[in-house]
């Protein structure tokens, strides 16, 4: 895959606990020295600059937990190009853990609401 500076990728967190979800939007600001280096894109990254009409973009001092970089060419286990294909794999992520009994402490209908979670935010 081919990646521009500007581009979007997803990301997608479910906490198990509180089923609170959270769509989290990745843009490549730069490519340099073989990496492709991601910014999280949130009010504290990008927002009105000042005061002057339309002036919105990045931030001058960016946290660096919003800092993300990968090596070009390989595929980043974090960040997807659609919202479909983070679903995809958090759902794959939410399975294999089940699989290996991570949920054992969990009653089985709290892992039915999971499962509904699941379904209701399936872009």
């Amino acid at each position: 895959m081919k990646v521009k500076v500007g581009q979007v990728f997803h990301s997608l967190y479910i906490d198990s606990e509180t089923l609170e979800h959270d769509w989290s939007q990745h843009v490549v600001r730069t490519i340099r020295g073989g990496y492709v280096h991601l910014i999280l894109k949130s009010a504290s990254t990008y927002g009105k600059r000042s005061k002057k009409n339309g002036d919105y973009g990045w931030y001058d001092n960016i946290p660096s937990y919003c800092r993300t970089k990968f090596p070009i060419g390989e595929k980043s286990f974090s960040v997807f190009s659609t919202k479909l294909q983070a679903w995809s794999s958090s759902k794959k992520f939410h399975d294999s853990s089940i699989k290996r009994g991570a949920f054992e402490g969990y009653s089985p209908e709290h892992m039915k609401k999971i499962e509904k979670k699941f379904k209701r935010i399936r872009p």
